[in-house]
């Protein structure tokens, strides 16, 4: 899968693996390109890392390779943005883009790309890190460690765990390696102190490895690990979704191409001279040959859409549960610091409280939530809607309904003829079961919260109670919905 990494913002991130306070601030750009060509080597990734250059001039003479690219931009994440729009929106969810910029981070998951965040790719890499931990002169920079000189002018820094006539195992703080002692040229070792401060160091820099929780934090540290992993199925429940749409769209373009055809068919056939044999015959071979075809897509598209329904239910049923254990979490971690902090607890304990609320609140902020006005509206309640990005309507808010419904004469103005759309049945919210047209509205718009491609269905003289239809769970269950009746307006949270 190929990679794009917003250079500065990596080397600069909190989990950074580089040192950025350097006299020389570009040296933090070598060091990044040093890295990034022994993972390309091992991994085979083509590797495009970019780096702002509007306020620092990047001069590091580096040639490019076929699988490493290096590019000094004025603005990094407008060529980011660019890259990922060049490549067939189909391709994207295979380009990871490195940033933890919120705005870059966002664009890439709504452009259907695969976005890591900076602090996520350097834990990914971390493994890798131990292979080629040999290889760095200033790995961890700190006077207290255990000190290995190798014959090849390096130097690894950590806790020597063991040692026999063939090799040196070192604890590196997310990982150990072992040296062999024919690379060694000397070894210098800490006092006690001396690892009880690294060790500290490792308790602050590496608390997602697990290897540092404090005793009594076991269970809460569980907890997280698996609201962690909750996180990560709701955002591959979220990328299937996205690119199962992407298939159910193309099939829904090309079943509107052949039924286009195979209505030009039939005009033909109706105007045809019967009394040409030859041309009868050949445009009924033609009908023929385009109807099995036309049929069986339109099965496919059927299942599909069944298959996109569930795949909704599912992404929506998994945001419910994920949000709730989430808000609970960050409840329950912010009362233990509010106590931790009125005791005589142990620094440390309480520096891995404040980790794990800045890790929650990261997640927390992956959520974007929006309150909109309520109108009542006869018996039921109203909100303003735009449809395909123009048509202003209000709409009844109806969680009892599928779809979308819109009338009859918000679809002509849409552009919808009449007789366009595949009849169905619609049970309406009194149980009476009613025909429609199923239309596809590029989109719906409520407050900024807009979704494409959403399934409708246009019921010819209904009655809204002075409304333009009803805004239906093809629409709301993309959200988390809740309605706050004291202040007339409906909440809607959305997993971004």
């Amino acid at each position: 899968m190929p990679i794009i990494i917003d250079g500065w913002n990596l080397i600069r991130d909190e989990s950074s693996r580089i040192d950025d306070d350097q006299a020389d601030h570009l040296q933090g750009a070598r060091d990044l390109i040093a890295y990034m060509e022994k993972y390309q080597n091992d991994h085979k990734d083509p590797i495009t890392i970019v780096f702002d250059s509007r306020y620092e001039y990047l001069n590091i003479n580096y040639k490019n390779k076929e699988n490493l690219k290096i590019v000094p931009a004025a603005d990094a994440d407008g060529y980011i943005k660019k890259y990922i729009d060049d490549i067939p929106e189909k391709q994207r969810h295979n380009l990871r883009v490195v940033s933890s910029d919120k705005e870059l981070y966002y664009y890439a998951r709504d452009a259907r790309a695969t976005p890591v965040k900076s602090s996520e790719f350097w834990k990914k890499i971390c493994i890798f890190l131990v292979i080629i931990a040999a290889s760095l002169v200033y790995f961890f920079n700190t006077a207290w460690a255990d000190t290995i000189y190798l014959k090849n002018k390096h130097v690894m820094e950590g806790i020597i765990q063991q040692e026999n006539e063939k090799e040196v195992v070192l604890d590196i703080g997310f990982g150990e390696i072992a040296v062999s002692k024919t690379e060694i040229e000397r070894v210098d070792r800490s006092d006690a102190q001396g690892r009880q401060e690294i060790l500290r160091n490792w308790q602050n820099k590496y608390p997602e490895t697990g290897r540092w929780v404090p005793e009594g934090a076991e269970d809460v540290f569980a907890i997280f690990k698996a609201v962690g992993k909750k996180r990560e199925e709701i955002i591959d429940a979220k990328r299937r979704m996205a690119n199962f749409q992407l298939v159910y769209n193309e099939q829904e373009n090309e079943l509107f191409n052949q039924q286009s055809r195979f209505s030009e068919l039939n005009a033909r056939f109706s105007a045809i001279n019967k009394s040409d044999p030859y041309e009868y015959n050949k445009l009924v071979a033609e009908i023929n040959a385009a109807s099995a075809p036309l049929a069986q897509l339109a099965n496919q598209v059927k299942k599909s859409s069944s298959r996109l329904k569930e795949l909704s239910a599912d992404y929506s049923d998994l945001m419910g549960e994920y949000r709730e254990k989430l808000l609970n979490l960050i409840q329950y971690v912010n009362n233990e610091q509010e106590r931790l902090g009125k005791q005589n607890a142990p620094e440390e304990k309480k520096d891995f409280y404040r980790w794990l609320l800045r890790e929650l609140g990261e997640w927390n902020e992956d959520f974007e939530y929006k309150e909109v006005i309520l109108k009542r509206q006869g018996g039921g309640i109203a909100v303003d809607v735009i449809l395909n990005g123009s048509a202003r309507t209000s709409l009844i808010v109806d969680t009892g309904a599928e779809l979308v419904t819109i009338s009859d004469k918000v679809a002509r103005e849409l552009g919808f003829p009449e007789g366009s759309g595949d009849r169905i049945s619609v049970v309406l919210a009194d149980g009476k079961t009613v025909g429609a047209e199923r239309v596809i509205l590029d989109s719906v718009n409520v407050n900024g919260f807009e979704i494409k491609n959403v399934e409708a269905a246009v019921i010819k003289n209904a009655s809204y109670s002075g409304a333009d239809g009803l805004l239906g769970m093809s629409y709301l269950r993309n959200f988390l919905m809740k309605i706050d009746s004291n202040k007339e307006k409906l909440i809607l949270e959305k997993f971004k």
